[in-house]
């Protein structure tokens, strides 16, 4: 998915598909959580909205 650089020469060929993957799936799993939190956001918005239309 994503190119990194090489952190520190102690990562070398052995160990930088797992931080490559590692990292991937950090990142993958930080945008579910924002994705998550956003919709509930929205939902709660449009709640407010609706409620304010019906008063």
């Amino acid at each position: 998915m994503l190119k990194h650089k090489p952190i520190h020469p102690i990562f070398n060929n052995r160990w930088s598909p797992v931080i490559e993957f590692a990292t991937d799936s950090l990142l993958f799993m930080l945008f579910g959580i924002a994705g998550v939190v956003l919709s509930v956001l929205s939902d709660c918005v449009v709640k407010v909205f609706q409620g304010k239309d019906s008063r």
